[in-house]
């Protein structure tokens, strides 16, 4: 009876470790099977007196709506990024068959997003309006919105990123920043954050440029085979914000 007694917590540790050990294992499990999400449109919005923010360098106002608007069977896909270096790097992972884990950081290999389906990406660009007399600081993602509201919890939509780069006219990064539609919040992964990160320091009457990265992140606990079907079609607003310097 005795020893009994010592085998059930024993074998209660062993079920919840195999417990986590599976769920750990979620992510990727979809890596071969692509997202069918149906078409999903950005938009990008201020709030921000004399802002001004533009998809083509043509039409300014404090709404833009992206050119190449749609996407469908985007490819699973995570994004880290070097701090000091401001380097972004993407990864995939491609699993034997849907429902196999390639979590073996052997299976990761590095892609461009740009020349495969593996995220929607749009181009904004934001300045300061002629009628403005005064810069600001501190540009930044205030709110990612779906569809005017949030997502469904525990859904496949849980792993929506939204990547904004900002880069000046010469093409250097000035900032970056990642939303997480899981969290509604930052991303506090892959080496991004949620503190003390802006897309740029400061806006004047020089063009900044944003890159958008819309994309589904393989490594989000929601990214498996069996989630596939709560993915559907999406228009996604990007909303930024600026604050005036002190003293002015």
């Amino acid at each position: 009876m005795k020893s009994t007694r010592k085998l059930i917590p024993a074998l209660v540790m062993l079920l919840v470790s195999a417990v986590m050990l599976s769920t750990a294992s979620f992510a990727w499990l979809a890596s071969s099977t692509e997202v069918k999400a149906g078409p999903m449109t950005v938009k990008a919005n201020t709030d921000v007196v004399y802002m001004e923010i533009s998809n083509d360098q043509t039409q300014w106002g404090n709404t833009a709506n992206a050119t190449n608007a749609t996407a469908d069977n985007l490819k699973l896909v995570t994004a880290t990024v070097e701090p000091a270096s401001k380097v972004i790097t993407w990864k995939t992972a491609a699993g034997a068959a849907p429902g196999a884990s390639a979590a073996d950081a052997e299976t990761y290999q590095t892609v461009n997003p740009i020349t495969a389906d593996y995220a929607l990406i749009n181009t904004f660009y934001v300045r300061m309006s002629d009628k403005s007399t005064t810069d600001l600081e501190n540009l930044k993602i205030s709110a990612v919105t779906i569809n005017g509201t949030t997502i469904d919890a525990e859904t496949f939509d849980e792993s929506l990123r939204v990547l904004v780069v900002a880069t000046d006219d010469a093409d250097s990064v000035l900032g970056y920043q990642c939303w997480d539609l899981g969290t509604d919040a930052l991303s506090t992964a892959g080496g991004f954050t949620s503190t003390d990160t802006t897309l740029a320091s400061k806006v004047d009457k020089s063009t900044i440029t944003l890159n958008v990265y819309i994309y589904y992140d393989g490594e989000d606990t929601y990214a498996f085979t069996n989630n596939l079907a709560s993915a559907v079609q999406r228009e996604i607003t990007v909303s930024f914000s600026a604050t005036v310097p002190s003293g002015s």
